[in-house]
């Protein structure tokens, strides 16, 4: 059914094309279309960023929670504040076994504009995830006010982040290479105002909401015309 009758199919990257692929799908008509951040970025600039990191999102397993709040903790005092935003099953466990002196801030789920505005302030974001992710929408957020991303070296991440010179990565699950790699680049702050460029950069060029509506009008505009041309074929087969 899916190969007979679906004209496109949008993947959020290429690696998740590559799986869609694997998966049986025809190639030609997988397109590649990010998200997007559909507002207009107020960047806080890098002069005046908070010494902080921050993760934003759901707070259950699969997010890494526990890899990163193990870091953390091993790291010290000398590590510099986090705040973990957002809900989730695994929240009040996380609260509760997490020691004071961890300089980590649960701050709960937060309204959208209250959240972007934390990560605005931040220097660095930190993505821990145990799974393979299509496209989180926080790394767009990211992007769009110039914060450098910390993530799991996983199939989208080593795309999304490490390609584009906008973040390093880190072994899914592996505290200690976490930590190893947010202390480095809390010890290069001219590294770290670089990968704040090119995430601005990044979004510019590929997640704003006007780049984003271009490439989904092309895919209907490529949609409409395969379906044209498998109409015309049957019409004289």
């Amino acid at each position: 059914t899916y190969a007979r009758y679906v004209d496109a199919f949008v993947a959020l990257t290429e690696f998740q094309k590559s799986i869609l692929v694997r998966g049986g799908l025809p190639e030609e008509r997988i397109h590649v279309k990010p998200n997007c951040y559909a507002s207009t970025p107020q960047r806080v600039p890098w002069t005046e960023r908070e010494d902080k990191a921050v993760f934003l999102g759901r707070v259950s397993a699969e997010k890494g929670l526990d890899t990163l709040i193990q870091a953390w903790a091993e790291w010290g005092p000398a590590a510099p504040r986090l705040e973990i935003i957002g809900d989730g099953p695994d929240l009040d466990r996380l609260r509760r076994s997490t020691p004071p002196s961890s300089r980590i801030d649960f701050l709960g789920a937060r309204p959208l504009d209250q959240a972007c505005a934390l990560l605005s302030k931040a220097r660095l974001l930190v993505v821990p995830s145990l799974w393979f992710e299509g496209f989180p929408l926080v790394l767009c957020e990211a992007f769009a006010f110039g914060v450098p991303v910390a993530a799991s070296r996983l199939g989208t991440f080593e795309e999304l982040v490490a390609a584009r010179g906008a973040g390093q990565l880190f072994g899914a699950g592996d505290a200690r290479d976490l930590r190893r790699t947010v202390s480095r680049l809390w010890k290069n702050p001219p590294a770290l105002e670089r990968m704040s460029r090119a995430a601005s950069e990044e979004f510019e060029t590929r997640y704003s909401a006007q780049t984003n509506v271009a490439a989904i009008r092309a895919i209907y505009d490529r949609a409409i015309a395969t379906n044209q041309t498998r109409l015309a074929m049957k019409a004289t087969a």
